[in-house]
């Protein structure tokens, strides 16, 4: 079922980006102007099936994990100083 509300979003999408394309050819603007009126809907789309695809989610728990990992790497490294330093008083005072 998610599948199919991808692929029908992705339609939306497409229809939505056919539908702009076609109205700013219709426009009294330069072809310049044009070009980069059709640039920018092509990054919106690009955007928007980036969004759909769920790859931004999938990145954003990714950067997650990593940042997981890295404060628990962080943790037990300081960890093992302390029980070190720890030892180190615990024996100065022997």
């Amino acid at each position: 079922m998610k599948s199919i509300q991808s692929i029908s979003m992705m339609f939306v999408a497409v229809c939505i980006a056919i539908a702009a394309g076609y109205f700013i050819s219709l426009t009294s603007f330069e072809p310049e102007e044009k070009a980069l009126f059709a640039y920018a809907c092509a990054c919106v789309v690009t955007y928007v099936f980036y969004c759909i695809s769920g790859e931004a989610k999938r990145e954003e728990i990714e950067r997650w994990d990593e940042c997981e990992t890295q404060d628990y790497e962080n943790f037990s490294h300081s960890n093992d100083r302390i029980l070190s330093l720890l030892k180190d008083d615990q024996g100065d005072l022997q």
